[in-house]
């Protein structure tokens, strides 16, 4: 039996295409939460800060609603 110490991302196991464009949509704010620009910052912050972003990235990441509310009130940093 083979142990996995992490799983893939969702979005790469299920071939949808949907599911697949939201997960770059979502890994972009990721990566926008972090840029030197304060007008990119706060669009990614305004996105991942909702609800629905919320969810979606907790869902791609894999990691609980309150780690996803963390790394967005902290600005990505975290």
């Amino acid at each position: 039996m083979i142990v996995r110490s992490h799983f893939r991302s969702s979005y790469r196991v299920v071939n949808d295409p949907e599911q697949r464009v939201l997960a770059a949509v979502v890994k972009q704010a990721v990566v926008d939460i972090r840029s030197r620009s304060p007008m990119v910052r706060a669009e990614a912050q305004q996105f991942l800060a909702d609800e629905e972003g919320q969810a979606w990235l907790s869902h791609f990441a894999g990691v609980s609603a309150r780690t996803v509310r963390e790394f967005v009130l902290q600005g990505g940093s975290g």
